[in-house]
């Protein structure tokens, strides 16, 4: 490689601004998915431990049902809120600035 290159940028940073295009495309699928996922195993696992576990167990409710359909809701508001956060700081001005310090 160039004895100049600063490594502590990406490989894809470096070479080209349409290896960073696509780099920044592939990076927003990757962050979709990782928060689909999200969205589909935090609220069911936070809605069965926080009945089991945290209502029925800890709290002695007979049916924690409901308070573990509120926790599913907060917990999916969570995973909503911090999508939008990512969204936010990871836009197309990060992209821009990356190609135009070239």
């Amino acid at each position: 490689g160039d004895p100049s290159h600063n490594w502590g940028e990406t490989t894809i940073e470096y070479y080209c601004s349409a290896c960073i295009r696509r780099h920044w495309k592939m990076n927003v699928l990757g962050i979709l998915l990782l928060f689909s996922a999200a969205m589909v195993t935090l609220p069911i696992t936070g809605y069965f431990a926080s009945k089991q576990y945290l209502f029925e167990g800890i709290l002695g409710y007979e049916d924690g049902s409901i308070p573990g359909a509120i926790m599913a809701v907060l917990i999916v508001h969570v995973v909503i809120g911090a999508y939008i956060y990512v969204a936010w700081k990871e836009g197309p001005q990060d992209l821009q600035s990356t190609i135009k310090t070239e």
